[in-house]
């Protein structure tokens, strides 16, 4: 938690001295410091989950097309019997990779709302 930021420490000097030996530390959570860094890793995870998500759809661009032509033009998809896994896959990986972004659009939405209840 130290290297992430969320908790620092503190050195209280038992003298005027400051020497650590004669000193003691204690831990320090900054509340509007680990919002922050909070929402910073919430957006950095749904730019990192949009990114996988156009990967995977510019990856399996001939079944994208194939579909999007069968669902404009009203006819059924024309595809070969070894693509067929691939569009089930494909399937699965978006509706998890969507739900993952739902998630954390309301992380998101969760984190900049309090920021209105901590202090600057």
């Amino acid at each position: 938690m130290m290297r992430a930021g969320f908790v620092e420490m503190q050195l209280v000097p038992r003298g005027a001295d400051r020497a650590p030996s004669r000193s003691f530390f204690t831990w320090r959570v900054d509340l509007a410091a680990c919002f922050r860094r909070i929402a910073a890793d919430v957006y950095r995870a749904g730019c990192n989950v949009w990114s996988r998500y156009v990967h995977t759809m510019e990856a399996n661009a001939d079944i994208v097309a194939a579909s999007r032509a069968a669902y404009y033009g009203g006819g059924s998809i024309n595809i070969t019997e070894d693509a067929r896994p691939r569009m089930a896959r494909l399937h699965r990986v978006n509706q998890a990779l969507v739900a993952a972004q739902l998630r954390l659009d309301e992380q998101a939405a969760l984190f900049s709302d309090f920021s209105h209840f901590v202090a600057p």
